[in-house]
């Protein structure tokens, strides 16, 4: 389900899990450039995306396109791993910002409520070995997205 954006020039998508961790699956076929797996679960980060994967890949006109994969729990590429389309990566989690103060590891006073965790995904065209797209050549995301949502996270068909 896509999680609303914010005003702030939230660049990107959230996909919401809610309170259970779901399988994170690959848009594209990559190579893996970046992996930061030194959250633990639910262990918050001012600012921080958490454990996060980048995976480089080509669009359909052969441009590079990374595409970051943020807030995960557990990540099961490394890299230089090559993944393919629909390939499980990760598993959603609540690293990072997207924690949750009332958890063990959680920071009091900060994150978000469980009901509330996602994956986060950015696209950009400039990113190689990156672990946060702040300030690049942003992309939008669901333009490499094979499932289309609308404004209340239903799939588009």
């Amino acid at each position: 389900m896509l999680y609303g954006r914010s005003k702030r020039g939230h660049k990107g998508v959230d996909i919401l899990s809610g309170s259970v961790y779901k399988d994170v699956h690959s848009l594209m076929c990559g190579i893996v450039e970046a992996v930061v797996t030194s959250f633990k679960t639910n262990q918050y980060g001012h600012l921080k995306l958490g454990n996060v994967i980048n995976v480089k890949s080509k669009d359909k006109n052969g441009k590079t396109v990374y595409i970051l994969y943020c807030h995960l729990d557990k990540v099961y590429v490394k890299v230089g791993d090559k993944v393919q389309h629909g390939q499980k990566i990760a598993l959603s989690g609540s690293t990072g910002n997207a924690s949750y103060s009332g958890l063990p590891n959680g920071v009091k006073g900060h994150g978000i409520d469980k009901k509330n965790w996602h994956c986060h995904i950015e696209a950009c065209a400039d990113g190689a070995k990156a672990v946060t797209f702040f300030g690049k050549n942003r992309l939008q995301p669901e333009d490499y997205m094979k499932t289309k949502f609308d404004n209340n996270g239903n799939a588009i068909k």
